[in-house]
């Protein structure tokens, strides 16, 4: 975080927020982590490593930039390429959890289940490949 902005954006109303007591928070969750053998993303270092990162990475000294949101991608990217699993997210193979049919007659209905959802077809992948 940037403690400068905050203070310029917010006055008073964030005073005690800084990197200094963010950290062990991050050291925790880290080491949660680790204990229970689930991926962490160190962020806090990530965003720290670029080149003036107090100035380009907060819009208000908390919320990212788009700069900072594409440290983050990167960093979520690399964490899923690395880790030892199959991708099974695919959109169309999910299972339903809330069916959109019911079994309800009504006249001149239709049903969600039966289109074909429009999405951004540079995002999608098909079933057993992986675009990561």
């Amino acid at each position: 975080m940037n403690e400068r902005q905050i203070e310029r954006v917010f006055g008073d109303a964030m005073r005690g927020r800084s990197n200094e007591r963010c950290r062990p928070y991050v050291e925790a969750l880290l080491k949660l982590c680790r204990e229970i053998n689930v991926k962490g993303i160190d962020l806090w270092t990530a965003i720290q490593q670029q080149d003036d990162w107090l100035n380009i990475c907060f819009t208000d000294g908390i919320h990212f930039t788009s700069k900072a949101s594409e440290i983050v991608v990167k960093e979520v990217l690399k964490a899923v390429r690395e880790a030892d699993w199959k991708p099974s997210l695919y959109w169309k193979s999910l299972p339903v959890e809330f069916p959109f049919d019911v079994d309800v007659d009504v006249p001149n209905s239709i049903s969600l289940c039966d289109l074909d959802l429009t999405r951004n077809k540079q995002l999608e992948s098909q079933p057993g490949t992986a675009r990561l």
